[in-house]
């Protein structure tokens, strides 16, 4: 894998095997950019949420996802944005509720991209 990709790259052309890692996961995963752009969503989060991956990336979550999920992971990725640390809560105000992990991206010292 060429060494000058950045991580967002590289998650964008994962290997099949980390593809087929994530797809077997029993839990949603999506990944971000800096911004809450969609690089990346497993099976189980198309599932979740009624996406398609092809059809959802490069879209802001708040077009993707209900409000109020959307726009917890907003105000999450803004906290991270400004201290670069993983954190996690629920979204109380929908049902069922969710909990939420983001983890920050971190390339040479910037935020690149979120995991929830």
């Amino acid at each position: 894998m060429d060494k000058k990709l950045s991580k967002l790259e590289r998650i964008r052309n994962f290997p099949d095997k980390t593809r087929t890692a994530l797809a077997y996961l029993d839990e949603p995963v999506l990944i971000t950019d800096s911004e809450g752009i969609l690089v990346y969503l497993n099976p189980k989060a198309e599932e979740t949420f009624g996406l398609e991956l092809r059809l959802s990336v490069g879209r802001d979550l708040s077009e993707l996802l209900p409000d109020a999920i959307a726009e917890n992971l907003h105000k999450g990725i803004k906290q991270i944005q400004r201290t670069q640390k993983s954190l996690k809560f629920f979204i109380m105000d929908i049902s069922p509720r969710y909990q939420a992990h983001l983890n920050p991206i971190l390339e040479k010292g910037k935020l690149s991209g979120v995991i929830i």
